[in-house]
């Protein structure tokens, strides 16, 4: 492993653990329009 390698290994972890609900997002911004997304997170808050 290159030093390059751990440095994306450690980004990636960080992405995952800090970041979980990005790609639920995401992914909800694809399914549903955005604005229902945004009331929905309003509604989580």
């Amino acid at each position: 492993m290159t030093k390059d390698d751990k440095e994306f290994l450690a980004v990636m972890l960080y992405v995952m653990s800090f970041g979980g609900l990005f790609p639920i997002i995401i992914v909800g911004l694809i399914i549903c329009n955005w604005q229902e997304l945004v009331v929905w997170i309003r509604n989580l808050i």
